[in-house]
């Protein structure tokens, strides 16, 4: 992946994968090469999962999973809860 990073908004975002880091979030390393010759270590990100924040859908995505923006979805009436009458 080919990160951008936003100075405007300490971010990192991944152009392929969309995944965005911002500044103080955590996350796992682990040693990929080292080379004393030019005394450099390179890390790579740990584990077999996304890390850090995915990015925040858009408007037209949630429609297109048939999502209303601004709608929330009909409660099951069969479920009430509270007081009840008498």
């Amino acid at each position: 992946d080919y990160w951008v990073f936003s100075e405007q908004q300490h971010t990192l975002t991944g152009e392929r994968t969309h995944q965005v880091f911002r500044l103080a979030d955590s996350v796992r390393v682990k040693v990929a090469r080292v080379d004393l010759d030019a005394r450099r270590i390179d890390f790579a990100l740990a584990g077999d999962g996304p890390v850090g924040r995915p990015r925040k859908s858009s408007v037209r995505s949630r429609l297109k999973e048939g999502k209303i923006p601004g709608k929330s979805q009909p409660r099951d009436r069969s479920k009430k809860s509270g007081k009840k009458r008498r």
